[in-house]
């Protein structure tokens, strides 16, 4: 089976090589070696591009409702990295967030306790620095969620992702759907 295959797409590199490439065609990748260019194209069956346009479609249904929840779009999307950094972001913003205005506020009931204007001042900075430091956890959760609504938003997952790895005379291909 292996050996059939690899024949009919040495055959159909032979076809096309005289550049003649059909109009759904799209460039894949293109790389340099050995003072030669090289490139190769990517042809879908007739009448699949409806097909996987509409398979898509199916898998992106509702992905603008989904990005308001961080990382779900993304995950709907099949871009697991981008997904697990916002949530994370985002996460640890809030908890960072919450944890310093905890200590913040146990600061400022410590100040007000206090007797000698030297821990008062003590205090009062260690509650400013802390206030300081949860306002900066609250900006870094605040602006991952608004990148990941704006990604969810905007950006386009493309249908399959193709890979290539190109090595000293020869290239291997996979289609990640």
């Amino acid at each position: 089976m292996q050996s059939e295959l690899a024949s009919n797409f040495y055959q159909w590199i032979r076809t096309y090589n005289e550049g003649k490439v059909p109009a759904e065609a799209r460039v894949v990748n293109r790389w340099k070696g050995k003072g030669r260019n090289w490139s190769y194209a990517l042809v879908e069956k007739p009448g699949q591009v409806a097909r996987i346009d509409r398979l898509y479609t199916q898998a992106m249904h509702h992905v603008e409702r989904h990005a308001w929840v961080p990382g779900w779009a993304q995950f709907q999307k099949k871009q697991n990295r981008r997904a697990w950094t916002y949530l994370s972001g985002v996460g640890i913003g809030v908890l960072g967030g919450a944890a310093f205005a905890i200590l913040s506020n146990d600061a400022g009931q410590r100040r007000d306790q206090s007797n000698t204007r030297i821990e008062r001042d003590h205090y009062d900075d260690l509650a400013n620095r802390r206030f300081w430091f949860s306002s900066g956890f609250y900006a870094l959760a605040g602006s991952m969620y608004a990148i990941n609504v704006l990604d969810g938003l905007y950006a386009q997952a493309q249908p399959y992702q193709i890979l290539t790895q190109v090595g000293p005379g020869r290239f291997r291909m996979a289609v990640r759907f």
